[in-house]
């Protein structure tokens, strides 16, 4: 049984519209590791001089006051 994508924005990728899906295809879906991309967008925070603070206590992180100059 195939799982049913319409061949369409935004359900697929416009340049794939044409080929994917079909009968005899095969249809890969990627999948991102939120956690790894987290991590990685707080060192580019860090290495690039921007504060990080908690925002919902509104205070600073004990600890990371040498990264935040």
């Amino acid at each position: 049984m195939r799982l049913h994508i319409p061949r369409a924005e935004p359900y697929l990728e416009g340049h794939i519209t044409w080929i994917a899906n079909h009968k005899g295809s095969t249809l890969i879906i990627p999948v991102g590791d939120l956690a790894h991309h987290m991590l990685g967008t707080i060192c580019f925070y860090t290495q690039n001089g921007f504060p990080i603070y908690d925002d919902i206590a509104k205070r600073s992180i004990p600890g990371l006051e040498k990264f935040n100059t």
